[in-house]
């Protein structure tokens, strides 16, 4: 039985993580770019809104990518143990 896991190299995760901050700090000038935008207030809020669902919904997405991650290494070190 061969167990796969999906680890990956740090510098790949120091990539993803680099990548979440930078897209942390655009918020912000998105923030700017919807209040430029010439439509009404209520409609800028809800644009906002779905942007703030959307950031909740990548950060939960990333939270379950590493617990998974983290399951399936302690599998993969269950299954060492019970093939030895």
């Amino acid at each position: 039985m061969k167990v796969f896991t999906d680890r990956q190299p740090e510098t790949q995760r120091d990539k993803e993580l680099e990548t979440m901050i930078k897209n942390a700090n655009s918020y912000s000038s998105m923030d700017q770019r919807i209040e430029s935008i010439q439509v009404s207030k209520s409609d800028r809020q809800i644009a906002k809104e779905h942007m703030r669902d959307a950031d909740s919904v990548a950060d939960l997405v990333c939270r379950a990518a590493e617990s998974l991650r983290s399951v399936g290494q302690l599998l993969n070190g269950i299954f060492a143990n019970r093939v030895r």
